[in-house]
């Protein structure tokens, strides 16, 4: 187990994620437009006036709310983030998180 951090727990070795799993966890990935298509995002954590404007961002889908959890946790230490439940069916709803920092993925 490389590029991770432990810590011993009662013998077990436990794994954390790191900042390269966090980064990883988006299945798709395009500059932001959350304005554009305002009507088809409900925001679930963060404000929309953190919402990076169309074309200065980076928004991220997750196949799990849990995954969406954990990068918008994330995100939000390091950027202005907001959490958003896209209600488009591309080909199902599912998770975004929008970060006001274009990112090369």
């Amino acid at each position: 187990m490389t590029n991770s951090t432990h810590k011993q727990t009662g013998g077990m070795a436990m794994e954390y994620l790191t900042d390269a799993d966090i980064e990883g966890l988006h299945h798709t990935s395009q500059g932001s437009f959350y304005y554009e298509h305002k009507d088809t995002f409900e925001i679930v954590k963060g404000s929309e006036q953190d919402a990076a404007k169309d074309g200065e961002g980076t928004m991220m889908w997750y196949a799990t709310q849990l995954e969406s959890l954990i990068a918008f946790n994330y995100y939000a230490t390091k950027y202005k983030a907001v959490l958003l439940w896209d209600m488009a069916e591309n080909p199902e709803p599912q998770y975004c998180v929008i970060i006001d920092k274009k990112i090369e993925v």
